[in-house]
């Protein structure tokens, strides 16, 4: 079997001579203990029923609040610009695959969508 250069053959590897950092130890059970310091809790919402939309990441009562902060906080300002910037770059220009796969999508032109 050929290697190539500097590589280790499987042997080697399996009798533990290959350049790499030892394994460390397991794990114990008491690093495992579960802990909450730096989690906010109140920030998760209840997930709302099936067929209730938006339902994934986030439900219908945290909208307004998500709202706010995207229209009220320099974060959300500065990614809202930044989402509008990409989405009319995406759209808009077509020099861009998203943007010629839109306008086949909004023509209907279904053969064109086609590889």
């Amino acid at each position: 079997m050929q290697r190539l250069p500097g590589e280790l053959s499987a042997e080697a590897v399996l009798n533990g001579a290959y350049p790499f950092l030892p394994t460390p130890a397991a794990l114990q059970p008491r690093d495992l203990e579960p802990r909450s310091e730096g989690f906010a809790a109140e920030r998760l919402g209840r997930a709302p029923p099936p067929g209730v939309h938006p339902r994934i990441l986030f439900s219908p009562e945290q909208l307004p609040e998500l709202r706010r902060r995207w229209l009220e906080t320099n974060v959300g300002r500065a990614l809202h610009t930044n989402l509008r910037s990409r989405t009319q770059e995406g759209l808009r220009d077509p020099s861009r695959w998203s943007s010629q796969l839109y306008s086949a999508l909004a023509a209907g032109d279904a053969p064109r969508l086609r590889p």
